[in-house]
């Protein structure tokens, strides 16, 4: 048999795999035009480690409440390099006029956050048989790394399955960082519903 962290790592794989899949023709639809999404890098990382991914800039930080048969706090992670590009896209405006101050792009940006987040909790609730709701996204930023993490480090977990993913939209591409934070009772609860001891 697998030794069990290969077993959970294939299991954050194939999450992230049937996630990406779901966000692409969300976002799609939301962009109209095709998005495609690579297949994302996914990894469990203890909550101390989490912010030695991320580089010393500004970053949009969005996170919503996970309820239902999960509980815990989802986040997407955007650099201001990364968000004002996404969000003329998204709101078929040039970048460079975009007010990220303004409600049209903090709006668009919340709704690729939603879908992102949906998509994966969808394909959790696909896995496990639990469903998961994402309730709408709140919004800060720009804000440093350090602010960053004071976000983060308010979520009850000590452990971080970070999602990292590709985004092409008209030949743009753009990195996301997802972070999906379950308390400790949920993350259990998510393997041992597939078999997976701690």
């Amino acid at each position: 048999m697998k030794n069990i962290s290969f077993l959970k790592l294939d299991l954050l794989r194939e999450l992230g795999s049937i996630g990406a899949g779901h966000a692409a023709t969300s976002l799609s639809e939301l962009a109209n035009t095709q998005v495609d999404m690579s297949v994302p890098e996914i990894r469990l990382y203890p909550s101390q480690r989490i912010m030695d991914r991320l580089k010393d800039e500004e970053y949009f930080v969005l996170r919503s409440r996970l309820e239902g048969g999960i509980s815990g706090m989802g986040y997407l992670v955007l650099s201001l390099g990364e968000a004002r590009p996404l969000a003329g896209l998204l709101l078929g405006a040039d970048p460079a006029s975009v007010d990220m101050d303004g409600d049209m792009a903090q709006s668009a940006l919340k709704e690729a956050a939603n879908i992102l987040l949906s998509s994966y909790m969808s394909a959790l609730g696909d896995l496990t048989g639990f469903t998961v709701l994402a309730d709408v996204p709140a919004m800060d930023g720009p804000i440093n790394k350090n602010d960053v993490e004071k976000h983060i480090s308010d979520a009850p977990a000590d452990d971080i399955v970070y999602v990292k993913s590709n985004l092409t939209i008209k030949r743009l591409g753009f990195d996301a960082a997802l972070l999906f934070v379950p308390d400790q009772k949920s993350l259990r609860a998510i393997f041992a519903k597939l078999g997976l001891p701690e």
